[in-house]
């Protein structure tokens, strides 16, 4: 079972997720399936990893998490499937599919990699979200390390 805590450290970063440990502002992880056979996410002891099978499905933050006084939202993770449509973004909802809100496309070549988001224009609350969004023929996996703002 994951610890959730405050993380601190590496300067003005706010943590939603790192290594295992959960962050105070997201709350928990969550997944939501929209369409298709099903989802599954596995809080792991350094990562969480979300199982896509058939599917449209996404994990979020339990919590909205204030951007206003965020600028970028970085997500540290890969993917399993080169052809899948796999994002990183946010939402207005936790139930959502809408892709009206900033997102950007986390890289299909299953190796780990960073990616950031420009939030610095975008004030309220929002929940943040990893998934796939459209097509639902193929199992995915989506391995996420880290999830912060600065």
């Amino acid at each position: 079972m994951n610890k959730i805590q405050f993380l601190k450290g590496y300067g003005s970063r706010k943590w939603l997720y790192n290594h295992g440990a959960i962050g105070v502002l997201a709350g928990d992880w969550l997944a939501r399936l929209s369409n298709g056979t099903s989802v599954a996410l596995s809080k792991g002891a350094s990562a969480l990893t979300l199982t896509i099978y058939d599917a449209v499905g996404w994990a979020y933050s339990k919590n909205e998490i204030d951007l206003t006084n965020i600028k970028t939202l970085y997500f540290y993770g890969s993917s399993s499937h080169d052809k899948a449509l796999l994002y990183f973004g946010i939402v207005a909802s936790d139930y959502a599919l809408t892709t009206n809100y900033a997102q950007v496309q986390i890289p299909l070549n299953g190796a780990s990699a960073l990616v950031s988001l420009d939030v610095s224009a975008v004030t309220g609350n929002y929940f943040i979200r990893f998934g796939r969004f459209g097509e639902t023929r193929t199992t995915t996996t989506v391995t996420c390390s880290e999830v912060y703002g600065v």
